[in-house]
This record gives C-alpha cells, structure tokens and sequence, in this order.
C-alpha cells in the first residue's frame, strides 16, 4: 500500500445542525467530492446523518450510542455500504442495562419495528409552509412558470 503511493492522510470534520448552512454544505460537498488531500475523510456527526442528507459514500460508521429506535439504528448505519454493499459499522457504547441487553440481543434492535413519520393533517400552518417552500423550489428549479413575476416581497 505505501509503495502504491495510496497513503491517504486522515482529515476529519464535525457535521452537527450547530454549523452554519454555509460550512455545513461545504463540509458535505468536500467529503462527497473527495477530491483533494484536505477533504475530510472521516466525519464526526451528530444525528444530523438521519436527516436523509446525501454524502455519498461510507465504508464505515462507528456509534458512541445505540439510538433510542430500530429505525433512527438503521438510518445511521444504513449510511454505510451503499456503493459496494460492505460496511464496517462499530458500537462502543456505556454498558448501561439497555445497551448490554442490545449486545446480548441484537437481533431486537435490528428486527424491531420501524414506524413510518406520522403527518399531521389538523397542523394546517405546518403544511402551509411546506406546500409554500415546494412551491418556491418548483419556481427556482424552472419546473414551475408564475404567469407574472413575483412581488419583490415575498
């Protein structure tokens, strides 16, 4: 490997909801591009990787916790593999009651069940403002035409 002159330095990052979008988007941008030594290679996350954001490829995850549920488990490991289907995913987690009973029983953890969001049709405000910015993103991708333009404030 050191002949092959594929040494790769390791260059870390955190990517938490504490960043701002700015840094964030280029910390994500970086790491997905891989295109340089300085690009992060291993990121330090908070829950922030549930949220379905794209960093392209992952050989591994290591937790510092067990999620509370079968689906926020499987949506941080699941981050793992996805371009060759093998992933490393480690856990090294306090040895409380629950995360033992997890070790001794992954089977629970990994079968249990995963219950899809719930959406709120009463929360009117809540779906107004959704509707609102997919509008927004249709008119800013070109895939929606306003028959005229849009009030300077909007």
């Amino acid at each position: 490997m050191y002949r092959s002159g594929r040494v790769r330095r390791i260059v870390t990052h955190e990517h938490t909801g504490l960043l701002d979008r700015a840094l964030r988007e280029d910390v994500e941008r970086r790491f997905k591009a891989n295109s340089s030594p300085i690009d992060p290679n291993i990121l330090a996350c908070t829950p922030t990787l549930e949220l379905g954001i794209d960093i392209g490829d992952l050989g591994a995850v290591t937790l510092a916790s067990l999620p509370r549920t079968t689906a926020n488990y499987l949506q941080r490991v699941g981050r793992a593999g996805r371009a060759t289907g093998n992933a490393l995913v480690l856990a090294g987690v306090p040895s409380g009651p629950r995360d033992l009973y997890y070790f001794a029983e992954p089977s629970h953890l990994l079968d249990g069940e995963v219950t899809p969001p719930g959406a709120y049709l009463n929360a009117t405000e809540l779906l107004y403002r959704q509707f609102f910015a997919y509008c927004l993103d249709r008119v800013a991708a070109g895939d929606l035409v306003l028959p005229s333009p849009p009030p300077n404030l909007t």
